[in-house]
């Protein structure tokens, strides 16, 4: 199930029920676009804490985050390669 409204997700995470990696990427969106309130972000964070974040919750939020990022031009080749 995706549930992609601020209530749903609170609730399920105050249920200590795991998000999808599409729900956290949404709530990251959300977020990072500045459409999130500063008392959303509080429930969902302090909610998220304390049920304990998965692997999964994780995946999502740095799938948002990959998918507005810029590249950099340093010249240094990327970690890993």
């Amino acid at each position: 199930m995706n549930r992609h409204a601020w209530p749903e997700l609170i609730n399920a995470l105050i249920a200590k029920e795991n998000l999808s990696e599409s729900e956290t990427a949404w709530a990251m969106a959300q977020i990072m676009s500045g459409e999130a309130t500063g008392s959303q972000i509080a429930g969902f964070v302090v909610a998220l804490r304390a049920k304990g974040e998965t692997a999964a919750e994780v995946a999502g939020f740095v799938d948002a985050m990959l998918a507005v990022a810029t590249p950099s031009a340093s010249g240094r080749p990327a970690r890993g390669a």
